[in-house]
């Protein structure tokens, strides 16, 4: 005796999602979709013409849903469920939105991408996306009733996915259009971090990493939130579609509570297997060298958090290639434990971020297979130009002014890590009335 849950890939029915009454999990492939010419597999760790191992399974669809606890809670007492130990109880309820091409529907309903009209948006007030992001900053609100069982996000912070009007306004889709956004509000005991990321996110861009744009709303009373553009959703010709993707722990077949490296989840020797394992080589070469950068990058931003579940691929047909990065966020400017020093990845032979030096990322450069060359000067342009790139994002806070304080502190913050670690010099501070000026 078992249950399903109907699984479509941007409205293609691809197949049933399965749980038995001893709370074993399974997916079987719809087989005209598998045969179908172009098909896209749900993830790299479940092909098509293979036997779909439970633990592949769960991680899959463990990984669509959110980590945090208060919101895995809040999911609990919205929809009346007894737990949410596991994910085919919660995507039950809000799978009809979930990361890359996924909707996740009772075997009575039909997703209905392609047989209805788009353009069905419940508007939302300024007052009302301002008590939204309030709530959910505070962690004290409740899932708003227009919002139950329409999305799902994974991960540990608190957040929202909107969809963007053409006017402008956020609103909530009630047919198949799909949301275009994700809101965040600061993390609660993590000052501004809505900013650090916006920041994070722009120097990024800045030293030429791929990355999602993303931009800053500021909502008045010192309420700011993240918001990010989703690369997963795309307009054509005047219809919007969802673009498949799946995290490298799902690709992995890893459960998202052992994300961490130091957990027993994946590092960049497994990343860069897995590349590999990409039908273009062109497609894997570009994934091994931007992925390279971002390694990098976060060990010059002081980025902690860049675990596994924090970079992504996306599925097109039998190809892959890697995601733009998402995410990004520096610890530098937060006092912490001695997670607050580690990376979420080992660099060469070695966590702790103050002691990774050149040789550690010529290390990683060997494995992810990155010309030597292009390696070194990869590493000088990114920990030569951190301090910039973060002062020249400043720039983009021009139009919010209440913002360019907590901004000084982070770009400081990370500055001053550099100089501890002798890539800098020290400076003085970024004087933010000149702010696209930089550091001087």
């Amino acid at each position: 005796m078992s249950e399903a849950l109907s699984v479509y890939l941007d409205g293609r029915f691809a197949g049933r999602y399965e749980r038995t009454t001893s709370g074993r999990v399974g997916f079987t492939y719809d087989a005209a979709y598998a045969e179908r010419h172009g098909a896209t597999p749900l993830s790299m760790s479940l092909p098509f013409g293979a036997r779909l191992p439970a633990r592949a399974v769960d991680a899959y669809f463990s990984g669509l849903i959110p980590e945090g606890a208060d919101a895995l809670e809040q999911i609990r007492r919205t929809h009346g469920l007894r737990t949410t130990a596991d994910a085919f109880s919660v995507l039950r309820h809000i799978g009809r939105d979930a990361p890359g091409a996924v909707q996740i529907l009772p075997e009575s309903e039909e997703a209905d991408d392609d047989a209805r009209a788009q353009g069905d948006v419940t508007e939302l007030s300024p007052d009302e996306l301002r008590g939204l992001m309030s709530d959910l900053a505070s962690g004290t609100g409740t899932t708003p009733a227009t919002l139950q069982g329409r999305w799902s996000l994974p991960g540990a912070q608190r957040k929202v996915a909107l969809h963007r009007l053409a006017s402008g306004a956020w609103g909530i889709p009630r047919d198949s259009t799909p949301t275009t956004h994700i809101l965040k509000p600061a993390i609660p005991g993590f000052a501004h971090h809505d900013v650090n990321e916006f920041l994070t996110m722009r120097a990024a861009a800045g030293l030429g990493l791929d990355t999602a744009r993303t931009d800053v709303l500021d909502l008045g009373d010192g309420l700011s939130v993240l918001v990010s553009h989703r690369y997963d959703r795309i307009e054509v010709d005047g219809r919007w579609r969802r673009l498949h993707q799946e995290d490298l722990c799902q690709a992995l077949s890893v459960m998202p509570g052992r994300k961490y490296q130091d957990q027993g989840g994946p590092g960049i020797a497994q990343a860069a297997d897995l590349f590999s394992e990409f039908e273009y080589p062109a497609e894997a070469a570009s994934a091994r060298a931007r992925f390279f950068d971002a390694v990098v990058f976060n060990v010059a931003a002081w980025a902690t958090d860049a675990h596994a579940k924090n970079f992504s691929v996306m599925l097109r047909g039998n190809g892959q290639q890697l995601a733009p990065l998402y995410d990004l966020a520096s610890y530098a400017p937060y006092d912490g434990g001695p997670q607050a020093e580690r990376s979420a990845m080992k660099v060469g032979d070695e966590y702790r971020l103050a002691a990774i030096g050149r040789h550690h990322l010529q290390k990683a450069a060997r494995r992810l297979q990155v010309d030597a060359d292009l390696a070194d000067a990869r590493i000088d342009a990114i920990r030569d130009g951190i301090t910039d790139a973060y002062a020249e994002a400043v720039s983009a806070l021009a139009d919010h002014p209440t913002l360019l304080a907590p901004a000084r502190a982070i770009v400081d913050a990370v500055h001053a890590k550099a100089v501890e670690r002798g890539w800098a010099s020290a400076r003085t501070s970024i004087d933010l009335g000149e702010a696209g000026d930089g550091p001087t």
